[in-house]
């Protein structure tokens, strides 16, 4: 019975997996972010990409 597809979406590839990472930041922010569409998990890696001119990994 353990290879019954027990259905749901696949796991991301390593390197594009969320991570839980627990942070402090002031209150104002917290507030700016909760009243934005996005979640404060997109808002903060769309901050960093754009500020660092990061590029994340291409999925393989």
């Amino acid at each position: 019975m353990s290879d019954k597809n027990k259905g749901g979406r696949p796991p991301a590839p390593p390197g594009l997996r969320r991570v839980n990472v627990p942070l402090r930041l002031p209150e104002w922010l917290v507030q700016w972010m909760a009243e934005q569409a996005e979640t404060p998990a997109e808002l903060i890696e769309a901050a960093l990409l754009k500020a660092h001119k990061l590029r994340p990994p291409r999925a393989p």
